[in-house]
């Protein structure tokens, strides 16, 4: 009886967010770059399943990320009932919805390491079929299906990968040879709690004359937002509040970031690791460029000015006492102007005292066509099948089914968390979420091959731009790796 009531109740808040979902996507008609941005024309999104479809109650096995005390856990799938958390409340709603309307049971399957492969692949080895999809992140995707232990998921049952639910960005930038093998989209939040942005304390801001008057929001609007404008207004705000004569976690900071940011931020100004060969839709590498030495010269003047900008691994290395959530303290006590953070660490700052604003990531000057933004490839969950699950027709239909219901309930119920509290305050922090959202490029090298990401982490927490001596010693291992998953794949199935 207390199931039943419980999912009487999914169904409501099922229904609930689909009214939500109107007002979240139907003025929806697209961006400036084309991307990840769908429109809903009034009405509710549904997978093409044939009426009548149902599986009597078989398992649906999901393979994801640890429930718990891991650094990236699974946001999207083990739940037990509604328990008044929206973002939960709307994951119960969309599974028992695909569970009513199929018939089916979805289990899941917390592994205790998000990164390890070890347990998952001995499983496909064997030729266990035990897990219909697996989340794993998107380097590991990459793993994978050069092991052959994941399908292409362009030849796989009737899975509609044209559907709206499906990140179109993600099929484009992760293709190889024609091949997709991981998806990303509506059915979890996990790929896009990994995008970096900027975030901006709006009370610090008014404390200097230099910057007060400065609109920010419309320097975006105009894509006058660049890294160049971002450097003068973080230079004005350096404190030595302690009076100690150096830099350390108690001053105030123009802009606070972690390492990863050496390995996203020439993505977000306009260089790439990789591109693709349009005759045969393999990634070419593209990592020691013009473009990304003029990049380098502003991780030199901005990022390295220890005066202006705090790197908080680098710190931690150097100082290994400090707190491991300097970073998030450091913004939340106003001893940042601005910081980069992931989309995930918004809800930690829902309760900051402060107002702060929502940025997108820089241009590298009002030349550049668009804003870009990127997953962090070592942790951003994305879907995969197996190749031990042969039931493609019924994988297709659950998986299609799950993308549509998740569109109509989990993506508005995770925006409505994502901005509550947030957008009263601010509500061009909204305009700056959908930006960053529909301007996501997935970079086939980086995800590909962790030598370039843990590369310009390792320039940026020594405070290097000698990438000529460090591509010099790497190019050739990297060159290796990318033709050699290139080579398995394209043989993959054949």
């Amino acid at each position: 009886m207390k199931k039943k009531i419980l999912r009487i109740m999914a169904l409501m808040f099922a229904l609930l967010m689909i009214g939500v979902s109107f007002v979240a996507c139907g003025d929806d008609e697209g961006d400036d770059t084309g991307n990840n941005v769908s429109t809903n024309n009034g009405g509710t999104y549904k997978a093409d399943v044939p009426v009548g479809t149902n599986y009597n109650n078989e398992e649906f096995w999901v393979y994801t990320y640890p429930r718990e005390n891991a650094g990236w856990i699974d946001y999207d799938w083990y739940v037990t009932g509604m328990t008044g958390d929206t973002v939960k409340d709307a994951v119960f709603a969309r599974s028992a919805q695909v569970e009513e309307e199929l018939g089916i049971k979805i289990k899941v399957y917390n592994h205790t390491s998000y990164g390890s492969l070890d347990y998952l692949t001995n499983i496909i080895s064997g030729g266990e079929d035990v897990y219909d999809i697996a989340y794993v992140h998107a380097t590991n995707s990459f793993t994978l299906a050069a092991g052959g232990y994941t399908v292409d998921l362009n030849d796989y049952g009737c899975l509609d990968l044209d559907a709206p639910w499906w990140d179109q960005a993600c099929l484009d930038g992760y293709s190889v040879g024609g091949k997709n093998f991981c998806l990303t989209g509506d059915i979890a939040t996990g790929y896009f709690r990994s995008v970096g942005c900027i975030y901006y304390n709006k009370v610090m801001f008014q404390n200097y004359p230099d910057i007060r008057d400065i609109d920010i929001y419309k320097m975006v609007e105009d894509k006058t937002w660049t890294i160049e404008e971002l450097y003068k207004m973080a230079a004005v705000a350096d404190s030595d509040v302690d009076g100690d004569g150096a830099q350390d976690a108690e001053d105030i900071y123009g802009f606070s970031y972690f390492q990863t940011l050496g390995a996203t931020l020439p993505i977000a100004l306009g260089a790439s690791y990789s591109v693709k060969n349009p005759a045969t839709d393999t990634p070419v590498v593209s990592v020691y460029t013009q473009k990304m030495v003029d990049i380098l010269d502003w991780y030199d003047v901005f990022l390295y000015d220890r005066a202006i900008s705090f790197n908080s691994n680098a710190f931690i290395a150097e100082n290994p006492s400090t707190p491991s959530d300097v970073l998030t303290s450091m913004f939340i006590d106003d001893r940042a102007l601005f910081s980069y953070g992931e989309i995930h660490s918004l809800q930690e700052l829902r309760s900051m005292e402060s107002d702060f604003g929502i940025l997108p990531m820089p241009l590298y000057d009002t030349d550049q066509e668009s804003y870009h933004h990127t997953i962090n490839a070592q942790v951003a969950a994305v879907m995969t099948v197996p190749t031990t699950n042969l039931d493609a027709e019924k994988t297709s239909y659950i998986v299609d089914s799950l993308g549509a219901a998740s569109k109509n309930v989990l993506t508005p119920a995770y925006y409505d968390v994502l901005l509550q509290g947030i957008a009263a305050r601010d509500v061009q922090s909204q305009v700056s979420l959908d930006i960053i959202k529909s301007t996501i490029v997935y970079d086939t090298v980086y995800a590909l091959d962790r030598t370039v990401a843990d590369m310009m982490r390792l320039l940026t927490n020594n405070r290097s731009i000698d990438m000529t001596s460090q591509w010099r010693s790497k190019k050739d291992v990297v060159a290796s790796n990318v033709n050699s998953v290139i080579e398995k794949i394209q043989k993959a199935g054949n």
